[in-house]
């Protein structure tokens, strides 16, 4: 009796064992399968049915979604993504629907490589299974959400997530200006001098930003380093990081100009000026850092146009100029034709 009640307590104790590397492994996969590298995509033969496309929009923000088919003879792809493609607006009804578009209208297109793949058919099936769904949110079930979600089972946006660090970093740097024009002016004229409050907060400010900027470019630099994004999407995201850092910064500096606080209340909300000021200041200069980007990118299709237009003008300009020479030449001889009948007519009266 004994000897089996041991061979029971000892199976139980490895079943949980068991069971415990079992979770660790379910937790190691989906961990893993987060794991992924940006590339560009710069021909429709580079993508792939069941691929996750992201999409760099003008207004500083990037799209998801998935790849369901592609028509290389037609220049098609179907996408399954979220969208209110026909009436944009952030209030309305966000729907996962079956979109098709031409390639050109894909500006700016990154895919991602997952380190671990699921099949094309878990892929789509996921996709399709969720289309005519409505519950998006903004910041817990977006596109990256939806997209992420077809390629790994695990619901995460890497984009909110960089938001919400923006946003704090930008809320940091107005509380640290808060603290330093929470001096008494006694205080600050023992430190700094009787004028040196506001260039000391600018400096908080500023050297604050500089950190932040440096901290992600850090980043930037090390997924480059482990082969997280190609050398492409690389110099995009350093365009982008330079000019969000750059306008954030002379907007929170402006925004000290104009800001004069002479006690702690004030200075409190002066901090916080300073912190929307820079976060609206990243916005802007993300979206100027995405223009560049689309700028940079489509720079051999923007020449080829204008070559087009110019050449269309040219044309344009000699068929007038040419239609023009001989309306004059015709009135010339008209005229001259005219002047020789009058002659004519005179001398014979």
């Amino acid at each position: 009796m004994q000897r089996l009640q041991n061979y029971v307590e000892e199976n139980i104790v490895n079943e949980v064992i068991d069971q415990e590397a079992f979770n660790e492994n379910v937790a190691h996969v989906q961990l893993a399968s987060t794991e992924r590298k940006e590339v560009e995509v710069l021909s429709i033969r580079e993508i792939r049915k069941a691929d996750h496309l992201r999409l760099s929009r003008i207004f500083g923000y990037s799209h998801h979604a998935i790849v369901e088919d592609i028509d290389i003879s037609r220049n098609l792809v179907t996408l399954i993504e979220y969208t209110d493609r026909n009436n944009f607006n952030l209030f309305n009804k966000f729907v996962v629907k079956r979109e098709v578009y031409n390639y050109s209208e894909l500006t700016s297109l990154n895919k991602y490589i997952y380190d671990v793949e699921v099949n094309e058919r878990t892929v789509l099936s996921r996709a399709r299974g969720l289309i005519g769904t409505e519950n998006y949110n903004l910041f817990f079930n977006n596109c990256e959400h939806f997209a992420t979600f077809c390629k790994t089972g695990v619901n995460v946006s890497v984009q909110v997530q960089n938001a919400w660090y923006s946003g704090f970093t930008s809320l940091l740097i107005g509380g640290l200006f808060t603290l330093t024009k929470s001096f008494s002016p006694a205080v600050l004229a023992e430190i700094v001098g009787n004028y040196g409050a506001k260039p000391l907060g600018g400096g908080v400010v500023v050297g604050a930003t500089l950190i932040e900027a440096i901290c992600e470019l850090y980043t930037l630099i090390k997924d480059l380093y482990y082969n997280k994004i190609s050398t492409g999407v690389f110099k995009e995201r350093l365009i982008v990081l330079i000019s969000k850092y750059s306008v954030s910064t002379i907007c929170m500096i402006l925004a000290i100009i104009l800001t004069s606080p002479a006690s702690v209340p004030a200075a409190i909300l002066s901090g916080i000026i300073v912190a929307m000021v820079g976060m609206i200041g990243k916005y802007f200069g993300t979206c100027l850092g995405t223009c560049i980007n689309k700028i940079r990118r489509n720079w051999s299709a923007i020449i080829e146009y204008f070559k087009e237009k110019i050449s269309a003008m040219n044309e344009t300009a000699i068929t007038f100029y040419e239609k023009c020479k001989d309306n004059f030449i015709n009135f010339i001889q008209w005229l001259l034709g005219y002047i020789s009948h009058s002659l004519e007519y005179f001398m014979k009266n």
